[in-house]
């Protein structure tokens, strides 16, 4: 029996050595390879007149100088937060140099480890004959030894587990900012309580600020806005952010006026159904340009 342990003990520390070699030897790789820089795969963002966005990019800052590392960005559906997060990139992006990886597939586990596997073998070459566990702890490496300012940003996470293995070791030199639907994802991080940043919808104030900002060709005033307003509201005291901007964006269609979309909106008798026109307007048959 004795032999045996003692057979079982020499393979593991033999198995450890190896580990240890392959580690060391992909950091002397790392230091000599100057060609690996991580490149950013932030989207365009999708709404320019984001309104108080300054506001909520110093929200972010301070509290990216608390916790130094992460941000949770969480809210109900269509309040934003995919918004902030690829605004908040690309100024990143454009203004500091910073490399911003997007995880947009963070809704499971196995989603996200594909982004994330993809990343380390096609543009870190870190080679596909090691376990997860050795993939991350080689990207943490990959990245602590590139020395540039990195951020990630993990959209639409469902559970704290599906990214907490990939987040919790990474360097000093990487941000993390997390967009959730799910108001308790940040109970389930230590950093949680004081990293989060809560979205909330838009006052009919704000709203009118947004449709009188809308950047297009079609630019509406203090009056048309207020109504544009009274007329999705429909009893709501809060509205969308996505659903305005999508509003906004079937009334710069040729076809498309206040007056016909009041019609609409009066026609549809039901709260729900009317939102099924706004948001699918090409489906439905609203859109003739």
């Amino acid at each position: 029996m004795v032999p045996k342990l003692d057979k079982i003990s020499s393979d593991i520390s033999q198995l450890r050595n190896e580990v240890a070699i392959l580690t060391q030897k992909n950091i002397m790789n790392l230091r000599e390879d100057k060609a690996l820089i991580l490149s950013s795969n932030i989207p365009d963002e999708s709404i320019k007149n984001l309104i108080q966005k300054e506001a909520l990019f110093k929200e972010i800052e301070e509290i990216f100088s608390k916790s130094n590392k992460y941000v949770i960005i969480s809210g109900y559906a269509g309040s934003g937060k995919t918004t902030l997060a690829s605004n908040y990139g690309l100024k990143e992006r454009n203004e500091n140099n910073k490399i911003v990886r997007w995880f947009s597939n963070a809704k499971s586990s196995a989603l996200v480890w594909e982004d994330y596997k993809n990343m380390a073998t096609n543009e870190l070459s870190i080679g596909n004959d090691i376990n997860k566990r050795q993939t991350i702890n080689l990207v943490n490496l990959t990245l602590t030894v590139s020395k540039r300012k990195i951020l990630f940003i993990f959209d639409n996470v469902k559970n704290a587990d599906d990214i907490k293995e990939l987040i919790i070791n990474l360097p000093n030199n990487v941000q993390t900012i997390i967009t959730t639907k799910n108001t308790t994802l940040k109970h389930n991080f230590e950093f949680g309580n004081e990293s989060n940043l809560e979205m909330k919808p838009f006052n009919k104030t704000e709203c009118i600020e947004y449709i009188i900002k809308w950047n297009k060709k079609r630019r509406f005033n203090q009056f048309e806005a207020e109504k544009i307003i009274d007329l999705i509201k429909r009893n709501k005291k809060e509205i969308s952010i996505f659903l305005l901007a999508k509003v906004m964006e079937l009334l710069q269609t040729k076809s498309w006026t206040i007056e016909r979309f009041e019609k609409k909106m009066e026609y549809e008798m039901t709260e729900a159904k009317a939102a099924e026109y706004i948001l699918n307007p090409f489906r439905t048959g609203l859109i003739f340009i």
